[in-house]
């Protein structure tokens, strides 16, 4: 059985807590500011590893709605982070063929252009925010 629970406030964002927790999903954002395709990529996830929820949360970390301008950084990079968990986990053919994921929209040589480039760049982007949140710590 299915329960949905639409009377949920749509602007207020509590805290986050573990998305797949036995026969419940608590659907939270895992790709920001994509609330929607991170519903796609949790329902895929649990298509994908049905009995194995410590997994399916280890690739699905929440992120929490940023509330502050210097939130950003740290959910851009939680981001980040997840994506490379869900890419290994659903493949890049998965995320390229949902018209929910910003990857759809991109023609093949432009997302190619992207990947070379985040495959270059990604580590020191990461120690970067690394970085700052430090300083704003």
């Amino acid at each position: 059985t299915l329960h949905v629970d639409c009377t949920a406030a749509g602007t207020g964002f509590p805290p986050v807590k573990k998305i797949f927790s036995g026969s419940t999903i608590n659907l939270q954002m895992v790709q920001v500011p994509q609330p929607t395709f991170s519903g796609s990529i949790i329902a895929a996830i649990e298509l994908a590893l049905p009995d194995d929820d410590e997994k399916k949360n280890q690739i699905c970390t929440p992120i929490p709605a940023p509330q502050q301008k210097e939130d950003w950084i740290k959910v851009v990079k939680e981001s980040l982070e997840n994506a490379d968990k869900i890419g290994s986990a659903l493949g890049i053919t998965w995320i390229r063929s949902k018209r929910l994921s910003q990857a759809s929209h991109a023609s093949l040589l432009d997302f190619a252009w992207i990947m070379i480039y985040m495959m270059r760049n990604q580590k020191a982007t990461i120690q970067k925010m690394d970085e700052i949140l430090a300083k704003l710590e």
